[in-house]
């Protein structure tokens, strides 16, 4: 009997919040101030350069190598779409670089369409040079930030071309050079 004592109560308590409790009123057109920010982070480049893979083992160590480049080219789409480019605020692409090669390097990249021609800047990072075997790598750290002009110049890329140039080689060079970056995507779209 006291069981249903307390559930009426509870019962008649509860109507009685549900009826003098506010609601405020919602206004269908606040929607339209709604931005939406995200921010993706993407992997953007790797390469690791090993002396011994770009020297032939036997190679004469008086023999001089003036200039080593190593290059590729790959399907990258930066942007995607129309939309992609319409609201992306800005990429910022974040680059670490260990090195134990005792040469400096220089880190060239671009993008180009799918006429091979390129589009929009071409951008160069200097590498630090390393140690030598068994030391610890030389960290160069840089960041390139691509505003949204820039973004919509990079509309027709499809391809990101690279190169990695260094002078002098020789067999007697010895080390890793080692590339991440990441590229970090603000995005800015209002409802």
């Amino acid at each position: 009997m006291k069981i249903k004592k307390v559930s009426l109560l509870l019962s008649m308590l509860g109507m009685i919040i549900t009826m003098i409790s506010c609601v405020k009123d919602v206004d269908g057109s606040q929607l339209e101030d709604v931005v939406l920010n995200p921010v993706y982070e993407l992997d953007f480049m790797y390469s690791r350069v090993d002396t011994e893979e770009l020297i032939p083992s036997g190679t004469d160590p008086s023999i001089v190598i003036p200039e080593l480049v190593v290059s590729d080219t790959l399907q990258y789409d930066l942007v995607g779409n129309d939309f992609a480019v319409d609201h992306i605020e800005r990429v910022e692409i974040q680059f670490t670089i260990d090195n134990t090669i005792q040469r400096e390097f220089e880190l060239m990249f671009a993008f180009l369409n799918d006429g091979n021609q390129q589009v929009g800047p071409s951008y160069t990072i200097l590498i630090d040079p390393g140690l030598g075997p068994d030391t610890a790598p030389v960290r160069t750290t840089a960041e390139i930030v691509m505003d949204n002009e820039t973004i919509r110049t990079l509309r027709d890329a499809s391809q990101l071309t690279s190169s990695i140039r260094v002078e002098n080689v020789s067999s007697n060079l010895i080390g890793v050079l080692e590339l991440k970056s990441k590229a970090t995507y603000y995005i800015n779209y209002q409802l």
